[in-house]
């Protein structure tokens, strides 16, 4: 993730977090950023930002309220796509 979007997002409020969420079976580098009661899980691609919000989001349903992206290489590294997940799209994720 390149310095201007960290710097992008940190003046919008949004400051990395560790990621102290460990899915056996699963592997992503997603980064993790927190504002306030919101997360925001940001990953290579749509599907992984999808599948790791998937996994995490029941965990920390009522206590924040999840947001996934993915960045862009084709808008040079820009994040493209903010959505919110919600306990009822969510689809149930098991690793194998």
């Amino acid at each position: 993730m390149n310095k201007n979007l960290l710097d992008e997002l940190a003046s919008s409020g949004w400051w990395p977090r560790p990621k102290n969420f460990q899915f056996p079976g699963w592997h992503s580098d997603y980064r993790l950023f927190k504002n306030g009661h919101c997360l925001l899980i940001i990953d290579d691609t749509m599907d992984k930002a999808h599948i790791t919000a998937d996994l995490l989001g029941p965990y920390i349903c009522g206590l924040a309220t999840l947001y996934y992206g993915y960045i862009n290489n084709e808008t040079h590294g820009r994040i493209r796509g903010l959505y919110r997940w919600s306990l009822k799209t969510y689809i149930p994720t098991v690793c194998i």
